[in-house]
């Protein structure tokens, strides 16, 4: 494929400006053929994720490819034909639904572009409070039959191959399903971090019922089933409401709409059509817009903002880097705590 018929394909589908994911397919192999590959049918051959799937599908068609992304994708562009898209309402869920489709498709690019030992999963325990917890692949059984694969975990969910951009999806899905941790597990810990909403209330058969609700809610989540999880959490809020227990009926509608507006601007800084627009320095330091490519955006002080949602920042520091550092650190708060921007009052 080259950057002729990549047009082709955008003109008679033109790719979105949204986030999901992307297919680099070949229908016709030439050979010799790849690992487990038949003479016919089609292939996928690389499957990635994207901000905007329109950013970084052009990205591939590049003069500078080889040099930001290596001589193995510049042999899988060549090699593909096809090339296809699912969008989702996120970036998160473009992660994790990434994840789910390498794993259940194995491409032979996606395998080959990292060692298989550096991959990360989300794994969730087999207790009676279940523990979720990150655990490199070498760590796993994976190689075992289904009865006897990691016997310790009740679910496991991956291969992610960011482990940065997976812990900052954490936080964000944390807020949303309070869960129980390595480090919130100790006896130290689990009041503070129930207190600040990052772990449940433990200790009682009702608690226990609740979390395990909560974690069934976290499965159908990476199982990327999120209509059922807000129908769960609507029927939860009506009964609450109906039993007159009002705290707990707007803490679940605060997650109902945490789920419908998710804000992960800490993931689009690590995406590579996430990135500064503006970096000067000068005798005085530093100045840096972040942004995310493609939107139009609007400057509101120090955050850029599009229908009142909150895109990107900017910052100025004594060095350059100070700069960069103090802009990376409001966009993670801004995700962390799921601001929106208020036109109509001027805050946010």
């Amino acid at each position: 494929m080259n950057l002729q018929s990549f047009k082709k394909i955008n003109k008679k589908s033109p790719l979105p400006d949204k986030p999901g994911v992307y297919f680099f397919k070949r229908t016709s192999p030439p050979t010799p053929l790849l690992k487990g590959e038949g003479k016919r049918g089609e292939k996928i051959l690389y499957i990635g994720k994207a901000t905007s799937l329109r950013s970084r599908t052009k990205s591939y068609f590049g003069k500078d490819l080889i040099e930001t992304r290596g001589p193995l994708l510049v042999d899988m562009v060549f090699k593909a034909d096809k090339l296809d898209w699912q969008t989702t309402d996120s970036v998160l869920e473009a992660l994790i639904l990434e994840a789910s489709l390498i794993k259940k498709h194995q491409p032979y690019y996606n395998t080959r572009e990292k060692d298989d030992r550096s991959f990360n999963f989300v794994c969730i325990t087999k207790e009676a409070f279940p523990k979720v917890l990150l655990v490199r692949e070498r760590k796993l059984k994976i190689n075992l039959s289904p009865e006897e694969d990691s016997p310790k975990y009740q679910a496991k969910y991956g291969p992610f191959t960011n482990g940065i951009q997976l812990r900052e999806a954490m936080k964000i899905i944390r807020r949303i399903f309070p869960y129980i941790d390595a480090q919130s597990a100790k006896l130290n810990n689990i009041e503070f971090y129930r207190q600040i909403g990052l772990a449940p209330t433990i200790g009682t058969k009702e608690a226990q019922i609740a979390y395990a609700k909560n974690i069934k809610n976290l499965k159908l989540f990476f199982e990327g089933k999120k209509k059922r999880v807000i129908s769960n959490f609507k029927k939860d809020m009506m009964t609450y409401a109906k039993n007159r227990e009002f705290e707990q009926a707007n803490e679940i509608k605060r997650r109902i709409f945490a789920l419908q507006h998710i804000n992960d601007i800490a993931l689009l800084k690590q995406d590579s059509s996430f990135s500064p627009l503006l970096v000067e320095e000068g005798v005085g330091g530093g100045d840096v817009v972040i942004f995310h490519a493609g939107t139009k955006l609007v400057t509101n002080g120090n955050l850029l903002t599009n229908g009142g949602r909150v895109l990107g920042v900017s910052a100025t520091g004594k060095t350059l880097q100070a700069a960069l550092d103090k802009a990376y650190k409001a966009i993670s708060r801004i995700s962390f705590e799921g601001m929106y921007y208020r036109k109509d009052i001027g805050k946010y």
